[in-house]
């Protein structure tokens, strides 16, 4: 159904198109759908060039790439923002003594950011990102410091006294819908520091970097190997191999004592189905796969989680959910921002006789948007972890991906099983398979 709708998307562009060419075209809109900017040719067919050459064609050819125009002009952009704010001397700062209880790859991160202006810190989940930040803001000297992130969960988690804290959206003033191309005013401040930068797409990164003034210190935090924005444009995985960006790796996981799943985290992250299937069919490990069953397992003890790659369906959300809703006290999500309450979307709490419990109580009456969380979807997971976790991934028409396994797994701190067949692990492990010629 989605390949019809690409061929027709092609021929609306180039009516007269060959077969050739329209599945060119097809095969970009396929790439810009599985958030790739570009789509990377050595042959090009007889009618895509004489199209690009057109005043405002909706496609553009650099260096044996083809993007659509939309993407080439965000990314043209963002390289700008990125160049005006890097050739800005950074402000001189004094290095004050690093938090002893900073390890060695933190304490890198946290020299660096007093002496560069941007700064890149990667890592998997527990390793200390946040913990970092925390330690940066009580003691950069700069009197303006602002904390962002793309949810109100993750910017939640950088809340601090020093600091003024907003989602991505509130500090850019965005609003639903709302025309991204509008001017907007300048952030003031001497640091900014943006947490869960895999989640932004190429369209926010570059609005945020156009509002920046070219004195301010950045440090951009995030794991590049979690899930990709939902939006066109993995950006952030790129500006961390990019050769002119200080990008520096948090490198010890502080999440598990469990070494196991620090072992099978790095054979997803790798893409080691062979080591990772070995690993789950030991015993004694706190990991295990199991075939998938005929519905969905009950989950009983506390702090544990389904992680499912669906909504709808036998093995979706809320048919899971829907299994489980007798079972008391219940686990809940809150699935829209409260700033009243100070409830953030993603926010995980306990329900149990008309009360539910967060960070402190809450009456049920005065909550308006969430749902049961027995079960979550791998998307809403990123940022949480759980003692056990539940993964089922049923056979699907769209393969799974390495990142969504991954990002999955990485939620557990004691236990992990895994509902699923050799085959579909082998499968989401594998790297994608080239789009036919």
């Amino acid at each position: 159904m989605i390949q019809t709708i690409d061929l027709l998307f092609a021929k609306t562009i180039l009516p007269t198109a060959s077969k050739e060419a329209s599945h060119f075209l097809s095969q970009l809109f396929e790439q810009s759908r599985q958030g790739k900017p570009f789509l990377v040719f050595e042959h090009l067919p007889d009618e895509i060039l004489p199209l690009a050459q057109q005043d405002r064609s909706p496609i553009v050819i650099e260096n044996h790439r083809c993007y659509l125009r939309r993407n080439y002009e965000l990314e043209k952009g963002l390289a700008f923002h990125l160049h005006r704010i890097a050739s800005h001397p950074p402000v001189t700062h004094h290095l004050p003594p690093p938090s002893p209880d900073l390890y060695p790859a933190q304490r890198r991160a946290f020299e660096a950011i007093f002496s560069h202006k941007l700064v890149i810190v990667t890592g998997g989940p527990g390793c200390g990102k946040t913990y970092l930040a925390s330690k940066i803001i009580e003691s950069f000297p700069g009197k303006q410091i602002i904390a962002t992130a793309p949810t109100g969960k993750a910017a939640f988690r950088l809340k601090h006294p020093k600091a003024t804290t907003k989602t991505l959206h509130s500090l850019l003033q965005i609003k639903h819908g709302e025309d991204f191309s509008k001017q907007r005013r300048p952030i003031v401040c001497d640091l900014l520091i943006v947490d869960e930068c895999s989640m932004i797409d190429i369209r926010l990164f570059k609005l945020l970097f156009e509002s920046i003034l070219p004195q301010t210190h950045i440090l951009l935090m995030g794991d590049p190997d979690q899930l990709p924005p939902i939006q066109a444009g993995p950006i952030f995985r790129e500006l961390c191999h990019k050769d002119s960006l200080l990008s520096i790796n948090l490198n010890e996981t502080k999440r598990t004592d469990v070494s196991s799943l620090k072992e099978l985290a790095t054979y997803f992250r790798e893409g080691d189905a062979a080591s990772a299937l070995v690993l789950l069919s030991d015993p004694t490990a706190g990991v295990k796969r199991l075939d998938l069953p005929p519905s969905p397992p009950l989950i009983k003890e506390r702090n544990s989680v389904i992680i499912t790659p669906f909504k709808n369906g036998p093995f979706g959300t809320d048919a899971i959910n829907e299994l489980h809703k007798e079972i008391v006290p219940s686990p809940i999500m809150i699935t829209q921002n409260d700033y009243k309450l100070g409830l953030m979307n993603g926010d995980m709490g306990l329900y149990q006789d008309g009360i539910a419990t967060f960070d402190r109580p809450y009456p049920m009456a005065l909550l308006y948007q969430y749902t049961l969380a027995f079960a979550i979807s791998i998307h809403k997971s990123q940022g949480s972890e759980f003692d056990h976790v539940h993964l089922i991934l049923p056979p699907s028409e769209e393969p799974y991906t390495r990142e969504m396994v991954y990002t999955a797994a990485t939620r557990a701190r004691k236990t992990l099983t895994i509902y699923a067949s050799p085959e579909t692990l082998e499968s989401a492990l594998s790297p994608p398979k080239p789009l036919p010629s």
